[in-house]
């Protein structure tokens, strides 16, 4: 079949063309050079231009496909080493992390440089024995297996490999050792990171947290303020091209995309405090013989957190280089728990730390006045509801004879707080409702929102979840229990400081926050009123302040600075008991509220021991 490119034909007197005057064309254009030219048809293909055609196009793809199979047969192994070589490599640049400031500009969180080693085999003209030898001395700085060493490093240069990575998180030190001995043996580089640093070490271990590497080599937080602001702190990492020729030799560097720093975060911490409360927390623990506890500071005036300390704690600078597998397990597996942050995350009984809160409820729900007096005997005795010459007793720590709320307040008396709470005889009692109601009020029961990673929310027990939990019936002496802050309600030191607070400041329950500036980003302060009067509050702060004056926080006597303070023994496991002592100053005008909680710390008075010696240093010793 012949084809034609589609164009007018005149016709020569017939309106069609039989197949034989195509071929008398052919041949007379072919033998005529005066044949109009016009006139003829599209000449047909000569056999001969076939088969050339086709043996072209058959033959050329056999021929490479040969010749292919030949080279690969041949040297396969030298091209692909080549091919993989004569590349550009993408190299991140790590970004540096924001730093992490206290209020006055003092750094806890910053970076500092570590190196990596990496072997370039194209570039190595050494020997086995330099393997061994630099493999060695690899191995005393970095704690890698000599063993491993070489057997990377062979594997890479038999393999063609351009690099391969043999130690990392160097310190300046071991890399100047190390650079003595590679001076005279070409094929070794060290790459220059950052790496994450704390210079105020134990100090600010639950604030900053810490950070641990990616897979792919870069920071990244791992808890406290590192994991809560990681978008912040991490900045955008930058990349360079590394150009590389067919030897593996690095011929150049191109920078794609500069790093961008992360931003830096200034927080509320108040360094010197928080120095001083760690210490005396650590103090008052070994004095004890007790393992933990914790200790907030709180500004009553927006919630800023002034001091967050946690007992036991670790180094944060131990991630900074490089952690066996062996002290990280050592770590995390210690009953004492150097991971956990107590402050937010612990929940314990209160003990007489909630009577603050129970005696805000009682006044503005008329429960009691402030000139109520009751006569407390040293306990109560109520009967049984399935069969009343069955009696319980509700015992208080002493008999405290008439009190009124102020006195209840000075003096921890549980009676009364049992009657105000619970009801007995001609005085109503809240009832486990309204206390539940109000200590939601003041935060307690569910998360207040910090912003640092891991918050607990406690629990405020009630019949509905006695039922489901323990599948049994709420009496009575729950609602004892809970006024004093014994039995099965839990709350965390920082909720105990923000619930004080309010009762401080005259009514404004605070989100507590810890940083108060992101980059160039001023924080928020978020705050609600909580609706108790002003009056009540008033009453509720002269009871606490009683008792530092004659009651059982007389320790904190004799300060440079007015407290008023509240202290509470909180029965734990076994026979142990939590410590607590809470407060706040200057009196007339308060700038921190202060928790103090030891856990397993027996006596409440500790806990005040405690606080007096920080409250005293801090005003000691500040600038």
């Amino acid at each position: 079949m012949f084809f034609r490119k589609e164009r007018r034909v005149r016709s020569l007197g017939k309106e069609s063309i039989e197949p034989e005057e195509i071929f008398f064309d052919s041949h007379f254009a072919s033998t005529s050079s005066g044949y109009d030219q016009e006139k003829r048809m599209e000449l047909p293909i000569a056999p001969w231009v076939i088969r050339s055609a086709f043996i072209l196009v058959l033959g050329i793809p056999i021929i490479l496909f040969g010749y292919t199979a030949f080279l690969h047969a041949k040297d396969g192994q030298l091209y692909a080493s080549l091919a993989r070589q004569n590349a550009e490599e993408a190299i991140p640049i790590y970004a540096a992390r924001g730093n992490i400031y206290d209020r006055n500009g003092e750094i806890i969180a910053t970076n500092t440089s570590v190196f990596d080693v990496e072997f370039r085999p194209p570039d190595f003209t050494g020997e086995y024995s330099d393997i061994e030898h630099i493999a060695t001395l690899i191995a005393e700085v970095s704690g890698e297996s000599v063993e491993v060493l070489i057997n990377q490093m062979q594997t890479a240069k038999a393999r063609d490999f351009a690099r391969v990575l043999l130690a990392t998180r160097l310190e300046s030190e071991e890399i100047t050792l190390l650079q003595d001995a590679l001076q005279s043996v070409s094929g070794f580089v060290f790459r220059e990171r950052t790496a994450r640093i704390y210079p105020q070490g134990t100090y600010t271990t639950h604030i900053t947290g810490y950070t641990g590497r990616t897979p792919e080599g870069g920071i990244v937080g791992k808890d406290g303020l590192e994991l809560s602001y990681e978008s912040s702190l991490q900045g955008t990492d930058g990349v360079v091209v590394t150009f590389v020729n067919s030897q593996g030799n690095v011929l150049g560097e191109r920078i794609v995309r500069e790093a961008t720093s992360g931003a830096d975060l200034y927080t509320t911490i108040d360094l010197p405090l928080q120095k001083i409360a760690v210490e005396e927390l650590d103090r008052q623990l070994s004095s004890l013989g007790i393992r933990a506890g914790s200790i907030v500071v709180l500004d009553p005036r927006t919630g800023g957190v002034r001091a967050l300390v946690s007992a036991p704690n670790f180094d944060p600078n131990i991630f900074r280089t490089r952690i066996s597998p062996s002290t990280y397990a050592e770590l995390v597996e210690d009953p004492k728990k150097p991971f956990f942050n107590r402050a937010i995350r612990g929940t314990y009984p209160t003990g007489s730390v909630i009577k603050p809160l129970i005696a805000s409820a009682a006044l503005e729900s008329n429960i009691v006045t402030p000139s109520t007096v009751i006569r407390t005997r040293g306990s109560i005795t109520v009967p049984s509801k399935f069969d009343p010459d069955v009696t319980y007793t509700f015992l208080d720590w002493k008999n405290h004879g008439n009190v009124d709320m102020r006195q209840a307040l000075a003096v921890s008396s549980n009676v009364y707080f049992y009657i105000i709470g619970g009801g007995y005889k001609d005085v109503e009692g809240l009832g486990i409702d309204r206390i539940q109601e109000y200590l939601h009020f003041f935060g307690w029961g569910s998360k207040l929102g910090i912003d640092i990673f891991g918050e607990e929310g406690g629990r405020i027990p009630d019949p509905d979840w006695k039922a489901l939990v323990k599948n049994e019936e709420w009496y009575i002496g729950d609602t004892y229990n809970v006024s004093i802050g014994q039995g099965d309600i839990l709350a965390t030191p920082l909720q105990v400081a923000s619930s004080i607070a309010v009762i401080a400041n005259g009514g404004t329950l605070f989100t507590p926050y810890l940083v108060e500036r992101e980059g160039n980003r001023q924080g928020d302060i978020i705050q609600k009123d909580v609706p108790i009067s002003e009056d009540t509050l008033r009453i509720v702060r002269e009871g606490m302040r009683r008792a530092v004056l004659a009651g059982s926080s007389q320790q904190l006597q004799g300060l440079p600075v007015h407290v008023a303070g509240k202290t509470g023994t909180a029965e734990a496991s076994g026979d142990n008991a939590h410590a607590w002592f809470t407060g706040f100053f200057p009196y007339e005008d308060p700038e921190f509220v202060i928790v103090v909680m030891l856990e397993d710390g027996e006596k409440s008075t500790e806990a005040v021991k405690t606080a007096r010696r920080i409250i005293e240093r801090y005003y000691r010793e500040r600038p």
